[in-house]
C-alpha cells in the first residue's frame, strides 16, 4: 500500500509539472520515501521515477543542473542495481535524453557527445530520434564556439545534417519536431542564412501553440529570435523594408503582451539551450537597432 501512495505522488507531481507548478511537484516527490532501507520491488520503481522526475524539475525550472544530474544518476543507479528483477527499459530511454540535455546545459560538451554517440548505437529506432535531437543541440553548441574561435563550420554542418534527417520522419513527437525546428533555425542564423532562420522560427512559433506549458518563456524567446533575424534581413536590404518592419512590429507587440502576463516559476529550461541562445543573441546583436532586451524573469 505504501508504494501505491508513491505512485499517487508521482502522478500528482506530473500534474503539477504540466501547469508549471514545479515547487509543488518537488514538494510532493520529496514527501515520499520507502518504508525501510530495503525497499520492496514496487517501491524501487517509485524511487526510480521519483529521482527521474526530480531531475527534470530541477533542470526545467531554476536550471539547477548539477543537482539535476545527481538525481538522474541516482535514478540510473537504481535501474542498474535492480535490472535483473525489474524492467526499467522504457523509463531509462527517457533518462538518457534528459541526462544528455542536462550535461549540455552544464556545457560539458565533450562528455555529452561521447555519451550520446554510445547510447545512439545501442538504442532502438524510436529512442534514437530523441537522442539524435540532443546530439544535434550539442553539436550546435560546439559549432558556435568553434566558429567564434576559428571560423570552423563542421560541427554546425553536422548539426544541420542531423536535423534535416530528423525533419523528414513522420514518427516524431510534437515536442521532438519543435526541437528539430528550433535547433535548425539557430543553426541557419549563425551560418547567416537569415531567411531560412526566419522561416524555421516561424514554424516553431506555430508549433508552440500545441503546448500550454513554459509560462510563455519559450514563446518569448522565439519571438526575440525572430526580431533579431528580421533586423539582419532588414539591414541586408540597405533600406527599411515595409513588410519586414510590419512583421517586426507585430512581433514586438506580441512580445510585450506576453511579458505583461509573465509570472515567476516558469519552465525556463524546457527547451535545452534556449536560455544560452538568448545570451548569444545579446552578445552578437547588442548594438543593433530594435534589439530586444531579456524579459523579466
Amino acid at each position: 500500500m505504501h508504494a501505491a501512495g508513491g505512485f499517487m505522488a508521482i502522478q500528482s507531481a506530473l500534474n503539477s509539472m504540466q501547469v508549471e507548478e514545479l515547487e509543488e511537484a518537488k514538494r510532493r516527490l520529496n514527501q515520499w520515501e520507502p518504508v525501510s532501507e530495503q525497499p520492496s520491488p514496487m517501491e524501487r520503481v517509485v524511487l526510480f521515477r521519483k529521482h527521474s522526475l526530480l531531475g527534470k524539475a530541477l533542470r526545467y525550472g531554476e536550471g539547477r543542473f548539477a543537482e539535476a544530474e545527481h538525481q538522474l544518476l541516482t535514478a540510473q543507479g537504481i535501474a542498474d542495481r535492480y535490472k535483473s528483477e525489474l524492467n526499467f527499459d522504457e523509463d531509462t530511454r527517457d533518462i538518457a535524453s534528459n541526462y544528455a540535455d542536462t550535461l549540455r546545459e552544464l556545457e560539458q560538451l565533450d562528455k555529452t557527445e561521447e555519451y550520446l554517440r554510445l547510447r545512439i548505437q545501442e538504442a532502438d529506432l524510436a529512442t534514437r530520434s530523441s537522442l539524435k535531437l540532443s546530439l544535434a543541440e550539442c553539436l550546435f553548441a560546439r559549432g558556435v564556439e568553434a566558429q567564434r574561435l576559428t571560423s570552423e563550420h563542421s560541427a554546425l554542418d553536422a548539426a544541420r545534417e542531423l536535423c534535416a534527417g530528423l525533419q523528414s520522419r513522420t514518427s516524431l513527437l510534437k515536442y521532438e519536431r519543435l526541437r528539430v525546428h528550433i535547433t535548425l533555425a539557430k543553426t541557419c542564423f549563425v551560418q547567416h542564412d537569415y531567411q531560412g532562420a526566419l522561416d524555421l522560427f516561424s514554424i516553431s512559433m506555430r508549433e508552440m501553440g500545441f503546448f500550454s506549458r513554459t509560462n510563455g518563456f519559450a514563446t518569448r524567446a522565439l519571438i526575440r529570435s525572430m526580431v533579431h533575424t528580421l533586423n539582419h534581413l532588414d539591414s541586408g536590404k540597405g533600406n527599411e523594408d515595409s513588410a519586414l518592419m510590419q512583421v517586426k512590429q507585430q512581433s514586438l507587440d506580441q512580445l510585450a503582451s506576453l511579458e505583461n502576463l509573465a509570472a515567476p516559476g516558469a519552465m525556463l529550461h524546457w527547451i535545452p539551450g534556449l536560455r544560452k541562445w538568448e545570451t548569444y543573441l545579446e552578445r552578437e546583436d547588442g548594438g543593433q537597432k530594435g534589439v530586444v532586451t531579456r524579459s523579466r524573469m
